[in-house]
């Protein structure tokens, strides 16, 4: 059974976003059935698991964020071990801003998001 070619590309974007962080693990979240977040794909082989057990309640809930079954995060631990930057992953390619020329071309990257989460 091979890998697919979405989740060589995944991986290929989680370990240049943990280069760019620092060497942080990224990890890449689905949200199961039962509200929790599961990591599927990480940035490094065989992560610890702190580093990868996103507490949904001290980083989203806490800020009211609405999380859907389904739904996938990306995200690290920030400075010290309790705080996390976490961000939606988006399943459509963003809008063309208003302010945008129409021949400029929009991002289309699903990793783009407007802003994170931080708990």
């Amino acid at each position: 059974m091979g890998v697919s070619v979405t989740e060589t590309r995944r991986r290929e974007v989680l370990r240049q976003a943990s280069v760019a962080l620092e060497r942080r693990v990224v990890v890449l979240w689905r949200v199961s059935p039962d509200i929790e977040a599961l990591a599927f794909l990480t940035s490094v082989p065989e992560p610890a698991h702190h580093e990868t057990k996103l507490d949904l309640d001290a980083t989203l809930r806490r800020w009211g964020v609405p999380i859907a079954e389904g739904s996938l995060w990306v995200g690290c631990r920030s400075e010290g071990v309790a705080r996390w930057c976490v961000a939606p992953v988006r399943t459509e390619p963003a809008a063309p801003s208003p302010a945008a020329s129409n021949d400029a071309p929009a991002s289309g990257s699903p990793w783009s998001s407007p802003g994170c989460a931080s708990g």
